[in-house]
């Protein structure tokens, strides 16, 4: 999993959530350096793939 502050995914959103749909690879938004959400394609999920990630 990659890290990612809020402000660098507030300016490359898109770019960022075109690469999680085609990698499959989740990104953890930081805020102040602190982990604040995880975003994942909705695949990992439904699969229970994140599950084995985390």
């Amino acid at each position: 999993m990659q890290f990612i502050s809020k402000s660098d995914f507030k300016a490359h959103a898109l770019e960022v959530l075109r690469d999680i749909e085609e990698s499959g690879n989740p990104r953890i938004i930081t805020d102040r350096g602190r982990p604040t959400h995880i975003l994942t394609h909705k695949y990992l999920i439904d699969t229970g793939y994140m599950f084995q990630i985390i």
